[in-house]
């Protein structure tokens, strides 16, 4: 099922905890790390329990923020050091593979505008316009990132993969999911 897959992380400060208190109990988990405790366990529910908890987690404006900025970042290093991107994904390159990463950051950069300019829309009908064009730019971003990891082209692929896949999953619960 579903919700066996999810856990609830839950962060206290050590100064905060009692002795007593670092023993795990009804199936917790106890962690310590960087003066912090994590403590994690199962929950059990249902979809639509995810969502309704996710309602009050995340909004658009937020989302969108974070892939503006997410994507402005890319496209920056995309222009100004190609070489740099090219080679942490493990990609041969030549003259034409560089220019073709600077059209490459050319095209983040406008993503992340659109994003940013987006995040305060009053227009609902215009917000979601864009939100369906992201999902499908990140749907096709997934596809064409897992094809060009399996086949070899880019060594290092699997985090691209991952960024693209975070974003199509958050926007695909925005335009389908999120209730206004």
């Amino acid at each position: 099922m579903f919700c066996e897959l999810l856990w609830a992380f839950h962060l206290e400060r050590k100064a905060d905890i009692r002795p007593s208190d670092n023993v795990a109990w009804r199936g917790k988990r106890s962690y310590s790390r960087f003066g912090y405790r994590f403590d994690s366990y199962p929950i059990n529910c249902d979809l639509q329990t995810v969502i309704s908890k996710m309602n009050n987690m995340i909004n658009v404006r937020s989302l969108l923020t974070a892939n503006a900025i997410v994507f402005l970042i890319s496209g920056i290093m995309s222009i100004i050091a190609p070489s740099v991107i090219l080679r942490m994904w493990g990609i041969a390159y030549d003259q034409g593979t560089l220019l073709t990463t600077q059209y490459d950051g050319v095209g983040s950069i406008a993503i992340a505008l659109i994003s940013w300019l987006a995040r305060n829309a009053e227009d609902s009908k215009t917000q979601k316009a864009i939100i369906l064009a992201l999902l499908i730019t990140y749907v096709i971003g997934v596809i064409v990132s897992v094809a060009g990891t399996v086949s070899g082209v880019m060594k290092t692929g699997w985090p691209v993969v991952v960024i693209f896949l975070f974003f199509a999953t958050c926007f695909t619960y925005f335009r389908f999911f999120k209730r206004d």
